[in-house]
Formats: C-alpha cells, structure tokens, sequence
C-alpha cells in the first residue's frame, strides 16, 4: 500500500526480487511486469511503475542486457 493505495501487479509495474520463500532476500535484482500477475499480489514489494518506453519492455526477452538505466525521482 503506497499513500492509501493497493499497488497492484499490473502491466508496467516495477518490484523487488525475492526468494519465494525468504521474505528478507530481496536485495539487488527487480522485475517489471509485462501482463497482470494477480497471484503475486500480496506476495512481492511494488516500488515504481514504468512510465515511457512500455513499448520498449514488452520487446525484453530473456537474456537481453540492460546497458543504461535512468531512475526519475
């Protein structure tokens, strides 16, 4: 819950890494939501949201190699 709000795993959505069952080893590794995930709702911390280039997520494959990245505060 961010400011009164339920984030929810939806398309574009940017959280934390984890164990499935170690709560505390979310360290250094995130994802980005490219669907609706539903069963990780509750389970996994939201801290962003992707808010240019989703057009440009949905082309990740597995294996691809992030070169630069700009955090907007």
């Amino acid at each position: 819950e961010m400011f009164g709000v339920k984030l929810k795993h939806e398309d574009g959505m940017v959280g934390m890494a984890r164990f499935p069952d170690d709560y505390d080893s979310a360290k250094t590794q995130f994802y980005i939501c490219k669907q609706h995930l539903p069963a990780m709702n509750g389970e996994y911390t939201l801290f962003g949201k992707v808010i240019e280039g989703l057009d440009i997520v949905h082309k990740i494959k597995k294996g691809d190699v992030i070169k630069t990245i700009k955090v907007v505060e």
